[in-house]
Protein backbone atom coordinates (compact mmCIF):
# COMPACT_ATOMS: atom_id res chain seq x y z
CA UNK A 1 0.00 0.00 0.00
CA UNK A 2 1.19 3.34 -0.20
CA UNK A 3 0.35 7.01 1.12
CA UNK A 4 -1.05 8.92 -1.60
CA UNK A 5 -1.60 12.82 -1.55
CA UNK A 6 -3.76 14.39 -3.52
CA UNK A 7 -4.19 18.33 -3.91
CA UNK A 8 -7.19 19.37 -5.57
CA UNK A 9 -9.97 21.48 -5.84
CA UNK A 10 -12.84 19.39 -7.06
CA UNK A 11 -14.62 16.86 -9.02
CA UNK A 12 -11.91 15.47 -10.39
CA UNK A 13 -9.37 15.38 -6.62
CA UNK A 14 -12.29 13.54 -5.32
CA UNK A 15 -12.66 10.96 -7.82
CA UNK A 16 -9.17 10.29 -7.83
CA UNK A 17 -8.69 9.91 -3.86
CA UNK A 18 -11.29 7.67 -3.93
CA UNK A 19 -9.88 6.06 -6.46
CA UNK A 20 -6.85 5.05 -4.91
CA UNK A 21 -8.43 4.86 -1.57
CA UNK A 22 -10.26 1.92 -3.40
CA UNK A 23 -7.28 0.53 -4.59
CA UNK A 24 -6.23 -0.29 -1.41
CA UNK A 25 -3.65 3.12 -1.02
CA UNK A 26 -3.67 5.57 2.44
CA UNK A 27 -5.05 8.68 0.90
CA UNK A 28 -4.15 12.21 2.44
CA UNK A 29 -6.00 14.95 0.91
CA UNK A 30 -5.52 19.27 0.89
CA UNK A 31 -8.19 20.90 -0.89
CA UNK A 32 -8.02 24.65 -1.90
CA UNK A 33 -10.79 27.30 -2.01
CA UNK A 34 -11.56 29.10 -5.35
CA UNK A 35 -8.35 31.44 -5.16
CA UNK A 36 -6.13 28.37 -4.40
CA UNK A 37 -5.13 29.00 -1.41
CA UNK A 38 -5.69 25.82 1.38
CA UNK A 39 -9.00 25.22 2.46
CA UNK A 40 -10.23 23.39 5.71
CA UNK A 41 -14.25 24.52 5.36
CA UNK A 42 -13.85 22.59 2.02
CA UNK A 43 -12.57 19.59 3.58
CA UNK A 44 -14.09 19.20 6.31
CA UNK A 45 -17.21 19.29 4.33
CA UNK A 46 -16.38 17.16 1.51
CA UNK A 47 -13.32 14.44 3.42
CA UNK A 48 -14.77 10.58 2.91
CA UNK A 49 -12.44 8.94 4.90
CA UNK A 50 -9.46 10.63 3.60
CA UNK A 51 -6.74 11.92 6.26
CA UNK A 52 -5.64 15.50 6.04
CA UNK A 53 -2.23 16.48 4.53
CA UNK A 54 0.15 16.55 7.65
CA UNK A 55 3.72 17.33 8.12
CA UNK A 56 4.13 14.36 10.42
CA UNK A 57 6.97 11.87 8.91
CA UNK A 58 4.35 9.09 8.76
CA UNK A 59 2.57 11.11 6.19
CA UNK A 60 4.96 11.39 3.63
CA UNK A 61 3.82 10.36 0.12
CA UNK A 62 4.81 8.25 -2.53
CA UNK A 63 3.29 9.58 -5.04
CA UNK A 64 1.40 13.63 -5.08
CA UNK A 65 -1.25 13.56 -7.66
CA UNK A 66 -2.39 17.36 -8.17
CA UNK A 67 -5.52 18.18 -9.73
CA UNK A 68 -5.88 21.80 -10.28
CA UNK A 69 -7.84 23.33 -13.65
CA UNK A 70 -7.59 26.52 -13.30
CA UNK A 71 -3.96 27.84 -13.65
CA UNK A 72 -3.78 30.85 -11.68
CA UNK A 73 -5.62 28.54 -9.01
CA UNK A 74 -2.66 26.19 -9.52
CA UNK A 75 -0.17 28.71 -9.06
CA UNK A 76 -1.46 29.86 -6.01
CA UNK A 77 -1.92 26.34 -5.01
CA UNK A 78 1.86 25.26 -5.60
CA UNK A 79 3.18 28.45 -3.83
CA UNK A 80 0.87 27.74 -0.69
CA UNK A 81 2.09 24.28 -0.59
CA UNK A 82 5.76 25.16 -0.96
CA UNK A 83 7.23 25.12 2.19
CA UNK A 84 5.86 21.16 3.28
CA UNK A 85 7.11 19.77 0.17
CA UNK A 86 11.21 21.50 0.19
CA UNK A 87 10.59 19.69 3.95
CA UNK A 88 10.82 16.20 3.01
CA UNK A 89 9.16 15.50 -0.64
CA UNK A 90 12.43 16.15 -2.85
CA UNK A 91 12.22 12.17 -4.09
CA UNK A 92 8.60 12.14 -4.52
CA UNK A 93 7.40 11.76 -7.44
CA UNK A 94 4.70 14.90 -8.23
CA UNK A 95 1.87 14.12 -10.81
CA UNK A 96 0.57 17.17 -12.13
CA UNK A 97 -2.93 18.07 -14.12
CA UNK A 98 -1.68 19.50 -17.61
CA UNK A 99 -5.12 20.79 -18.14
CA UNK A 100 -3.92 24.39 -17.92
CA UNK A 101 -0.68 24.46 -18.00
CA UNK A 102 1.88 21.63 -19.60
CA UNK A 103 4.22 19.59 -17.08
CA UNK A 104 7.56 21.78 -18.62
CA UNK A 105 6.06 24.74 -17.23
CA UNK A 106 4.71 23.82 -14.07
CA UNK A 107 7.90 22.11 -13.19
CA UNK A 108 9.57 25.78 -14.18
CA UNK A 109 7.28 27.22 -11.25
CA UNK A 110 8.42 24.33 -9.07
CA UNK A 111 12.59 24.70 -9.74
CA UNK A 112 12.25 28.10 -9.27
CA UNK A 113 10.98 27.51 -5.94
CA UNK A 114 13.33 24.59 -5.15
CA UNK A 115 10.65 22.74 -4.01
CA UNK A 116 11.71 19.34 -5.58
CA UNK A 117 14.26 18.54 -8.57
CA UNK A 118 12.23 19.20 -11.94
CA UNK A 119 13.09 15.38 -12.41
CA UNK A 120 9.79 14.13 -10.19
CA UNK A 121 7.45 16.26 -12.18
CA UNK A 122 5.43 14.01 -14.81
CA UNK A 123 2.17 15.38 -16.50
CA UNK A 124 -1.27 13.18 -16.24
CA UNK A 125 -4.32 14.13 -17.88
CA UNK A 126 -7.98 12.47 -18.36
CA UNK A 127 -11.54 13.57 -18.17
CA UNK A 128 -14.00 13.11 -15.17
CA UNK A 129 -16.03 10.97 -14.28
CA UNK A 130 -12.73 9.71 -13.92
CA UNK A 131 -13.90 6.18 -13.18
CA UNK A 132 -15.29 6.05 -16.23
CA UNK A 133 -12.15 6.10 -18.13
CA UNK A 134 -10.66 3.22 -19.13
CA UNK A 135 -7.28 5.48 -19.59
CA UNK A 136 -4.90 7.98 -18.23
CA UNK A 137 -2.54 10.04 -20.55
CA UNK A 138 0.72 10.12 -19.25
CA UNK A 139 3.07 13.31 -20.03
CA UNK A 140 6.93 13.54 -18.76
CA UNK A 141 8.84 16.23 -19.57
CA UNK A 142 12.39 16.31 -21.24
CA UNK A 143 13.52 16.75 -17.45
CA UNK A 144 11.66 13.77 -16.16
CA UNK A 145 13.48 10.58 -15.07
CA UNK A 146 12.64 6.83 -15.28
CA UNK A 147 12.18 6.06 -12.10
CA UNK A 148 9.32 9.19 -11.85
CA UNK A 149 7.31 7.71 -14.58
CA UNK A 150 7.97 4.30 -13.60
CA UNK A 151 5.81 5.05 -10.66
CA UNK A 152 3.68 7.49 -11.96
CA UNK A 153 3.15 3.98 -14.14
CA UNK A 154 2.77 2.00 -11.66
CA UNK A 155 -0.31 4.19 -9.95
CA UNK A 156 -2.82 4.34 -12.24
CA UNK A 157 -2.11 0.94 -13.10
CA UNK A 158 -3.62 0.46 -9.76
CA UNK A 159 -6.40 2.32 -9.91
CA UNK A 160 -7.17 0.11 -13.21
CA UNK A 161 -6.35 2.98 -15.87
CA UNK A 162 -3.96 2.16 -18.95
CA UNK A 163 -1.37 4.61 -18.92
CA UNK A 164 -0.71 6.68 -22.50
CA UNK A 165 2.60 7.95 -23.19
CA UNK A 166 2.29 11.48 -24.95
CA UNK A 167 4.15 14.58 -25.62
CA UNK A 168 4.13 17.11 -23.02
CA UNK A 169 1.68 20.10 -23.84
CA UNK A 170 -1.48 21.57 -22.83
CA UNK A 171 -4.93 19.55 -22.20
CA UNK A 172 -3.55 16.44 -23.60
CA UNK A 173 -5.19 14.72 -26.34
CA UNK A 174 -8.43 13.15 -25.01
CA UNK A 175 -9.52 16.19 -23.21
CA UNK A 176 -8.39 18.42 -26.52
CA UNK A 177 -10.53 16.65 -28.26
CA UNK A 178 -13.76 16.49 -26.14
CA UNK A 179 -13.63 19.71 -25.22
CA UNK A 180 -13.16 21.18 -28.92
CA UNK A 181 -15.82 18.97 -29.89
CA UNK A 182 -18.04 20.19 -26.53
CA UNK A 183 -17.35 23.99 -27.96
CA UNK A 184 -18.67 23.38 -31.53
CA UNK A 185 -21.83 21.71 -30.53
CA UNK A 186 -22.41 24.85 -27.92
CA UNK A 187 -21.89 27.26 -31.10
CA UNK A 188 -24.38 25.14 -32.90
CA UNK A 189 -27.18 25.13 -30.15
CA UNK A 190 -26.21 28.88 -29.81
CA UNK A 191 -26.60 29.64 -33.33
CA UNK A 192 -29.90 27.75 -34.29
CA UNK A 193 -29.06 24.84 -35.59
CA UNK A 194 -30.43 22.26 -33.31
CA UNK A 195 -31.77 21.52 -30.52
CA UNK A 196 -29.90 20.29 -27.66
CA UNK A 197 -31.45 16.61 -28.04
CA UNK A 198 -30.79 16.67 -31.42
CA UNK A 199 -27.40 17.43 -31.57
CA UNK A 200 -26.52 14.78 -29.21
CA UNK A 201 -28.75 12.44 -30.82
CA UNK A 202 -26.76 12.80 -34.21
CA UNK A 203 -23.31 12.85 -32.84
CA UNK A 204 -24.27 9.31 -31.17
CA UNK A 205 -25.74 7.84 -34.33
CA UNK A 206 -23.31 9.07 -36.25
CA UNK A 207 -19.92 8.44 -34.16
CA UNK A 208 -21.13 5.53 -32.18
CA UNK A 209 -19.67 7.81 -29.10
CA UNK A 210 -21.45 6.81 -26.01
CA UNK A 211 -22.96 10.39 -25.19
CA UNK A 212 -23.47 13.43 -27.14
CA UNK A 213 -21.22 15.90 -26.56
CA UNK A 214 -23.35 18.35 -24.77
CA UNK A 215 -24.89 15.45 -22.55
CA UNK A 216 -20.82 14.47 -22.31
CA UNK A 217 -20.31 18.04 -21.11
CA UNK A 218 -22.54 18.16 -18.14
CA UNK A 219 -21.19 15.04 -17.16
CA UNK A 220 -17.63 16.42 -17.14
CA UNK A 221 -18.92 19.98 -15.62
CA UNK A 222 -18.93 22.81 -17.69
CA UNK A 223 -16.71 24.74 -15.48
CA UNK A 224 -14.23 21.62 -16.41
CA UNK A 225 -14.59 22.20 -19.80
CA UNK A 226 -14.23 25.91 -20.19
CA UNK A 227 -11.14 25.91 -18.39
CA UNK A 228 -9.70 23.58 -20.47
CA UNK A 229 -10.70 25.76 -23.64
CA UNK A 230 -8.97 29.09 -22.09
CA UNK A 231 -6.26 27.70 -21.28
CA UNK A 232 -5.99 26.29 -25.19
CA UNK A 233 -6.30 29.73 -25.80
CA UNK A 234 -4.14 31.19 -23.97
CA UNK A 235 -1.56 28.66 -25.08
CA UNK A 236 -1.92 28.30 -28.25
CA UNK A 237 -3.66 31.97 -29.45
CA UNK A 238 -6.46 30.06 -31.83
CA UNK A 239 -9.74 30.98 -32.64
CA UNK A 240 -10.94 27.37 -32.93
CA UNK A 241 -10.52 26.96 -29.10
CA UNK A 242 -12.52 30.36 -28.20
CA UNK A 243 -14.59 29.35 -25.92
CA UNK A 244 -18.79 29.48 -27.24
CA UNK A 245 -20.39 32.52 -25.71
CA UNK A 246 -23.39 29.92 -24.70
CA UNK A 247 -21.21 27.78 -22.36
CA UNK A 248 -19.37 30.65 -20.52
CA UNK A 249 -23.05 32.17 -19.39
CA UNK A 250 -23.81 28.84 -18.41
CA UNK A 251 -20.54 28.81 -16.28
CA UNK A 252 -20.74 32.46 -14.84
CA UNK A 253 -24.67 31.21 -14.13
CA UNK A 254 -23.47 28.24 -11.98
CA UNK A 255 -25.32 26.69 -14.07
CA UNK A 256 -22.00 23.69 -14.23
CA UNK A 257 -24.39 20.09 -15.93
CA UNK A 258 -25.06 17.35 -13.76
CA UNK A 259 -23.36 18.04 -10.25
CA UNK A 260 -25.35 21.57 -9.58
CA UNK A 261 -28.33 20.12 -11.55
CA UNK A 262 -28.57 22.01 -14.84
CA UNK A 263 -26.55 22.94 -17.53
CA UNK A 264 -27.13 21.92 -21.03
CA UNK A 265 -30.03 20.07 -19.78
CA UNK A 266 -31.90 20.06 -16.47
CA UNK A 267 -31.82 17.68 -13.72
CA UNK A 268 -34.03 17.02 -11.38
Amino acid sequence: MSHVWVIGDGTPAYEIAKLAQSAGHLVFTSFVDEKGNPDELIYEQSQQGFAPFTRQPEANPDVIIEAIIRKSKKLTAWRGYAVELRKSLSDTPMLVSTLSASATEISAWVARTKMVPRQSIIGWATLPPIEHSSAVELLPTQFSNERALGLAKDFFTSLGKEPVIIKDCVGGVLPRVVASLINNAAYALMEGVASAADIDAAMKLGTNYPYGPLEWADKIGLDQVLGILEALCEAYGQDRYQPAPMLRQLVYAGHWGKRTGRGFYEYR
